[in-house]
């Protein structure tokens, strides 16, 4: 299965410190904290996904070229969370070898619905292009768009319930193994099972709207919405499982 971060319908606080007063031109420094929706996509076979709450807080600074265009980076923390669940009865097949390198189909069905929630921890660093349109109250309109690259820091699984039986069948000699928890044929309750995620290296494609709030000369107040779509899978291949638990 995929894995990737989205963020959308987040709203974005922001207070921003522009370092030249002359025509808006120059360094700003800034400060932000946003909350909305921030998921770790799935795309489970038979299952479903819903994403989650999630939040993000950051510092960082830009320069503007012009009282209009500008690049902005920074340095954010973000956590992404996820729901997950597979229902009872769905089967998974897969060939695969064992230790004598015998070929094998691998059977898994789910006994009782599996559910899980994720939550990933991301630092993430932003390289967007700004337009801002100056009002005549001295307020503005601005419009963002880029990449922003994401870093794993850390992440956790808990599956609050479900339980599901796998067994063995070798078409070569026309048997199906099962209750053999030794060679991993037998039923498994998963309920509190919990790990740690491994993820990788991502990219997001970025884009923010906002209104910034002049609160003095130099210092404005920014309210936004803004979204991120991973263009990468974040997980990393553990085992061959089509379960959603790691």
């Amino acid at each position: 299965m995929k894995k990737t971060v989205v963020s959308l319908l987040a709203i974005l606080l922001s207070i921003s410190m522009f370092a030249q007063k002359a025509n808006f031109k120059g360094f700003e420094l800034y400060g932000t904290a946003a909350t909305g929706m921030f998921g770790t996509n799935y795309w489970p076979t038979s299952g479903s996904q819903v994403n989650g709450p999630g939040l993000r807080v950051g510092i960082g600074g830009g320069f503007f070229i012009t009282p209009h265009w500008g690049i902005t980076t920074g340095i954010n923390l973000s956590t992404y969370s996820a729901f997950s669940s597979i229902k009872a009865g769905t089967s998974y097949s897969y060939t695969t070898y064992d230790s004598d390198g015998l070929p094998y189909t691998e059977n898994i069905k789910v006994d009782s619905k599996i559910k899980e929630q994720d939550i990933m921890y991301r630092i993430e660093l932003p390289f967007l292009l700004n337009y801002r349109y100056y009002l005549p109250s001295g307020n503005a309109l601005y419009a963002a768009g880029g990449i922003t690259i994401s870093l794993p820091m850390a992440g956790y699984y808990h599956a609050s319930q479900g339980a599901f039986t796998t067994t063995g069948k070798y078409e070569d000699l026309n048997a199906t193994l099962s209750n053999m928890p030794w060679v991993g044929f037998t039923s498994t309750d998963i309920s509190g099972a919990h790990g740690m995620i491994p993820s990788n290296k991502s990219y997001n494609a970025s884009f923010e709207l906002g209104y910034l709030h002049r609160l003095k000369k130099t210092t404005y107040l920014t309210l936004g919405v803004f979204g991120d779509y991973g263009l990468k899978d974040l997980r990393r291949t553990v085992g061959a499982s089509y379960l959603i638990y790691p």
